[in-house]
């Protein structure tokens, strides 16, 4: 296999971004042009890497998905909002001119 194929099977195995993989690809690349025993130890570290980044992404909340009426009150919302004008005590407060 070539340093692309091994990195996207461990990336497939452990579900971590293409991203994340990418930055391994020159460590990859070296452990290729080893020894069998070199190439091991580095395959293994490699693949620790991709375990640990695996389980920091398991303990990440969940994605927050807006529902149809969320989206309708936002964009109410959105259309007050986008008419206001701030009081001038607050203008003044914040250091911003009018």
């Amino acid at each position: 296999m070539n340093p692309e194929q091994i990195l996207a099977r461990m990336r497939h195995e452990h579900g971590v971004s293409d991203h994340f993989a990418q930055r391994f690809l020159p460590l990859v690349r070296r452990a290729t042009k080893t020894s069998p025993d070199i190439r091991q130890r580095i395959l293994q570290l490699v693949e620790r890497s991709f375990e640990r980044q695996a389980a920091r992404r398991s303990k990440l909340p969940p994605i927050v998905r807006f529902t149809a009426g969320d989206a309708r009150l936002v964009a109410r919302v959105a259309r007050v909002l986008h008419s206001w004008e701030p009081a001038p005590w607050l203008v003044r407060w914040t250091g911003e001119s009018a």
